[in-house]
């Protein structure tokens, strides 16, 4: 992989034009600003428009003519890049500091380095946020090193490789799409680091609300990315554990029918065929299940 010297941010955002131009500003500050800010609204009135900085020329403002949803949003987005490296950032979240973008960079120059995941911290409490560390060990979160995920509040990948391996996968939604995007990176070859000197801050309470329970949401997508992804033995595994957790959250949830609900989206949507179809061109492999277990693979928990 070549050495990469353009980067554009991409920022999927919906109706918050105060949390855009924050997130625009963050970047703009930069001691190096990026390439180019590729802003795709979700809104189809084009709330965005009233970011203070949406007229940078550094901008590239586009407006869908209905809600895409953040990962079928960032794919039309990165078609739309021209960068060497994409880094994808929710609009409410900044980095802490106005060097990053020259440290996410340097970060690339090792070929094998395929993405990068940052350390995220609650804005308000300072706390490190779980389900956005990209690890196991919470204990570990000053070791650089290599890992298996990538939160989806904000990473970095080779443009290159988002394009070789088809980007997102359209049928998943919420942290999971992210943690598959990731496995497909390492399947491919490539490496994801954990930056530890990178810092996000996670601006909780500005988090769009959870469209479905997630008694629901888990258990399908999950499943969906063990299906697609681990052997048959971690796939019994997987669906006992994260089976009996969608019920007991449905319960708690009083929403009983999400955990049905969830095991017939796997008919309704086709997901059974998806993930079939993937194991056939891509059959699982022990070494990968190896791999994760290795360094602390979030599919394995």
């Amino acid at each position: 992989m070549s050495v990469p010297d353009v980067l554009s941010v991409i920022v999927i955002t919906r109706g918050k034009p105060g949390e855009l131009d924050g997130v625009i500003a963050n970047m703009l500050n930069q001691d190096r600003p990026p390439d180019e800010i590729v802003v795709l609204d979700n809104d189809p009135r084009g709330a965005g428009q009233q970011a203070e900085h949406i007229g940078d020329p550094t901008i590239r403002y586009y407006r869908v003519k209905e809600d895409l949803g953040i990962v079928e949003g960032r794919n039309l987005a990165a078609a739309q890049a021209r960068g060497d490296i994409l880094l994808f950032m929710n609009d409410y979240i900044r980095f802490d500091k106005y060097f990053v973008s020259n440290m996410i960079m340097n970060a690339f120059r090792p070929r094998e380095v395929a993405g990068l995941a940052f350390q995220v911290r609650n804005a308000s409490s300072h706390e490190l946020v779980p389900d956005e560390y990209p690890a196991r060990k919470l204990d570990r979160w000053t070791d650089a090193r290599e890992v298996c995920s990538l939160s989806t509040s904000a990473f970095a990948i080779r443009h290159s490789v988002f394009k070789e391996i088809g980007g997102f996968d359209e049928n998943l939604f919420g942290d999971e799409a992210g943690l598959e995007l990731a496995f497909r990176i390492i399947r491919a070859g490539g490496e994801i680091r954990y930056v530890a000197d990178i810092l996000v801050n996670y601006r909780a309470t500005m988090r769009d609300p959870e469209a479905t329970p997630q008694a629901y949401s888990r258990l399908r997508n999950r499943l969906y990315v063990a299906l697609k992804h681990l052997p048959f033995p971690y796939v019994a595994t997987y669906a006992a554990a994260w089976g009996f957790f969608s019920l007991y959250m449905g319960l708690r949830e009083h929403q009983p029918g999400a955990f049905l609900q969830a095991i017939k989206a796997f008919k309704q949507e086709s997901l059974w065929d998806a993930a079939r179809d993937y194991r056939r061109a891509y059959p699982p492999s022990w070494q990968f299940a190896d791999y994760l277990q290795k360094h602390e693979g979030r599919a394995l928990y």
